[in-house]
């Protein structure tokens, strides 16, 4: 019998209302009998929200079972903080060299994100959030994980202030909104007009 509630018996339905709200309103007492159905609709679905749902879920379940999954779903994801919230899971078994050699091919594609996208505030925040990078450099130390945290709260830093502190994480991986809804939208138009600004003075 599945643990986690009866909405998720069955194929993945990333339209269907109770599907999505029973899914995202997991939390991780479902864990560790709930891992392989967690596993069957991360693989099956297509939708970001959920698989980002279940990597968070899922990232410090030390099932021996599930260390393929982490490296599995590390190859799969685009997003830098998706891929760490698996490496987060996958750090549980894999040694300190293999943690290093994905950390190197995956510093050179953050430094992209500072040159193409450089209001990319949200993917900061969750990479310096407490669930993501600072987590992993307090549990495992490595080397690897400073340097790439430095190369992250370095690029942060280069943002304009009025992106910076809008949202957080907690110690599960959820967003946190902290500021209203006005004064976000009003600080991320301050700061493309900062940013037109910038590329207006670099131009000449």
């Amino acid at each position: 019998m599945s643990a986690l509630p009866s909405e998720l018996d069955g194929d993945v339905l990333e339209r269907n209302p109770a599907y999505r709200a029973a899914l995202l309103g997991l939390t991780t007492k479902v864990l560790p009998n709930g891992a392989p159905d967690l596993v069957r609709i991360y693989r099956d679905s297509k939708d970001l929200a959920y698989r980002n749902k279940i990597l968070t879920l899922l990232a410090d379940c030390d099932r021996v079972d599930l260390a393929y999954f982490f490296a599995e779903a590390y190859a799969r994801e685009r997003y830098h903080s998706m891929k760490l919230f698996a490496l987060r899971g996958l750090a549980q078994f894999a040694t300190e060299a293999e943690i290093d050699a994905r950390l190197a091919r995956l510093r050179p594609s953050i430094a992209k994100v500072g040159e193409s996208t450089p209001l990319n505030f949200v993917e900061y925040e969750i990479l310096l959030g407490p669930f993501c990078l600072p987590y992993l450099v307090d549990r495992y130390g490595y080397s690897s994980l400073r340097a790439t945290m430095s190369q992250v709260q370095a690029q942060y830093n280069e943002m304009p202030e009025a992106v910076k502190g809008l949202i957080t994480t907690d110690d599960a991986g959820n967003v946190i909104e902290l500021v209203a809804h006005d004064e976000y939208r009003l600080r991320i138009d301050a700061a493309i007009s900062e940013v037109q600004e910038r590329g207006r003075d670099i131009g000449g």
